[in-house]
């Protein structure tokens, strides 16, 4: 069963009337707004659903080095921020490959792709994803981000994913292999604009006067950018914004 969140007014679903609570406000959007329930997900949900008007997803072939999906290849429970209403406990799977939203539909039958442009922000798991939209915005080029620090100075990372065919000649046979490709970006903000960290020396850049200071403290957590990138910059500009606030 799934919920959606909407600023006001009563919804009907075929079989399903949606009874709304007091407002409140969701802790991984923070998006306030009046709870609906919406039925069971399996077939009740009315086919016109503001969810349902995406295009068709197609599964990949059988491929090599990984998921094109995030996490997995299975439907994981998530959060989606969609036209302005936010629906609950739904099955998403998130396309890296594609940079695609994907659920479950109505008859369960098949999957949808939902529009990008609709698609404010969603959560898989714990995970919280951000669309940034339009042209670059601060540094940051239009797509989806995972968010890992909010606050001051926001921790962003996005992962790319390719699939690239590989041929292999053995003798007289030939032979190809489809294989994931994937590459993550981070990104911290400073100074009203996103950085690109690709390595240490990027991330103390932003702590000027301060560096020596996060230097000492990652060092004493025996903390490093290519063992754990993101739990790194995170402890980095927590530590960082406690020494200046």
């Amino acid at each position: 069963m799934y919920k959606l969140l909407i600023k006001s007014t009563f919804l009907f679903f075929y079989g399903n009337v949606c009874f709304g609570q007091a407002a409140q406000t969701d802790p991984g959007l923070n998006f306030p707004a009046v709870i609906f329930s919406v039925g069971n997900y399996q077939g009740k949900a009315d086919e016109q659903s503001e969810l349902y008007d995406g295009q068709e997803h197609i599964n990949y072939e059988k491929t090599r080095g990984g998921s094109p999906y995030f996490g997995s290849t299975t439907w994981q429970l998530g959060s989606i921020l969609y036209k302005g209403i936010l629906f609950q406990n739904v099955p998403t799977k998130y396309d890296e490959v594609r940079q695609k939203v994907v659920i479950r539909s109505f008859d369960i039958q098949s999957q949808i792709e939902l529009v990008s442009e609709n698609v404010k922000s969603f959560t898989i798991g714990e995970h919280l994803f951000i669309h940034v939209k339009g042209a670059e915005q601060n540094g940051l080029k239009q797509g989806f981000y995972e968010q890992h620090l909010d606050g001051n100075m926001p921790v962003l990372s996005q992962t790319i994913k390719t699939v690239k065919e590989d041929v292999e000649t053995f003798t007289t046979q030939v032979t190809s292999t489809r294989r994931i490709y994937s590459k993550t970006f981070y990104y911290v903000m400073a100074d009203g604009t996103y950085h690109v960290i690709t390595n240490e020396r990027d991330l103390f850049r932003l702590f000027k006067e301060r560096k020596k200071e996060v230097q000492k403290y990652l060092r004493n957590k025996r903390l490093r950018f290519k063992n754990e990138p993101v739990n790194m910059l995170k402890q980095a500009v927590l530590y960082f914004t406690q020494l200046t606030s």
